[in-house]
């Protein structure tokens, strides 16, 4: 019978590796240099580095790695070629034969590992029943090893007599709900080229789409193709259109003179500056005061569109507006403060 290679056989040429180490060993005259993993995880590194004969060092700050690997590495080489110390084996055995590598302390642990499992079976067994399993399912009986828990929460609602409770599935899906509805409204202290850019961007992100949909987006939206590329956001031409990405903003931007100021430039000249330093975001808060917390709830928006289409950078963007804004705001408090009142002599 021919012998067919695993494809792990295949995938690592053990004989290879094998004599590639027998001459790394050669070289080094029998000691080579030892091995060094800091962040070892599942220990494959030292592992085989120690399995080739080397000396093996690791380490890793998450304890499971640690503890994997104290099992794996550490503790087995201490019991090499020892045998067992169970009873059963004693027994069988006596003290002598010949135990190779971690054959002795391998029998040792199925052994105290059956132990374990029989001892709980003595204490806690009866909290575990059999039960009978269904024809798919092979029949007979079978031993219950875990129960999931199903969570429930009480339901909020006065007219649930006596706390009902919910399924966790059906709590999220309530909650969803009323994120829409706040979305919603939400939505409604946008201005229409905003509310168009917003729906938009959802479907095509940056991204060209036909001029078609656009208009009939626009239509719903209650504004017009025109009207948004007047605003500044938008290039249309040769029967497409695409929202314009914040460095493609009018660079010389000035809002008081913006005939059709809309909440998703505000958003995005916010994102541009703060690429720049706070202290011009912080300026922008200063003059455009409350309509740039409309602009701050924007960028949450579109981070969480984002976040469902799998856009990276455009997230980074977004959340960066949202998890500075407090630094930002103080910052533009100060700059008020400390700007020259209204007959106050400037030297």
């Amino acid at each position: 019978m021919t012998y067919k290679k695993k494809l792990i056989e295949v995938a690592l040429p053990l004989e290879a590796i094998n004599k590639e180490a027998a001459r790394e060993n050669y070289i080094y005259k029998g000691k080579p240099p030892p091995v060094y993993d800091p962040f070892c995880g599942g220990g494959s590194i030292p592992l085989e580095a120690q399995r080739m004969g080397l000396e093996a060092h690791a380490s890793d700050l998450n304890p499971v790695p640690v503890l994997i690997n104290k099992a794996l590495i550490e503790i087995p080489p201490k019991f090499a070629s020892k045998p067992p110390v169970n009873p059963e084996a004693k027994k069988k055995l006596g003290a002598s034969g010949s135990w190779k590598g971690a054959a002795g302390l391998a029998e040792d642990i199925r052994y105290y590992g059956q132990w374990m499992r029989d001892e709980a079976e003595k204490r806690i067994g009866h909290l575990y029943p059999k039960v009978k399993l269904p024809k798919e399912h092979g029949g007979g009986e079978a031993r219950v090893i875990a129960w999931l828990w199903a969570r429930t929460v009480a339901s909020p609602n006065p007219a649930a007599k006596g706390g009902t409770s919910m399924s966790v599935r059906t709590a999220l899906s309530l909650i969803n709900q009323s994120l829409d509805e706040v979305l919603a409204e939400q939505e409604g202290e946008f201005d229409a080229d905003t509310r168009w850019a917003l729906a938009w961007f959802d479907q095509n992100g940056f991204n060209e789409g036909a001029y078609g949909m656009a208009e009939t987006l626009c239509t719903a939206k209650n504004t017009s193709v025109q009207g948004v590329k007047d605003a500044g956001i938008l290039e249309a031409k040769g029967g497409k259109v695409r929202l314009l990405k914040k460095e493609e903003l009018d660079a010389d931007w000035n809002p008081a003179t913006d005939s059709r100021l809309t909440i998703w430039e505000i958003t995005h000249h916010l994102i541009r500056r703060l690429e720049q330093g706070e202290s011009g975001a912080a300026e922008l808060i200063q003059q455009l005061g409350a309509k740039t917390e409309v602009a701050r709830d924007l960028s949450y928006r579109l981070y969480t569109i984002c976040e469902r289409r799998k856009w990276a950078q455009e997230a980074i963007d977004y959340n960066a507006l949202v998890l500075s804004w407090s630094d930002v705001q103080r910052l533009a408090q100060e700059k008020k403060a400390a700007a020259p009142t209204q007959g106050e002599m400037q030297l």
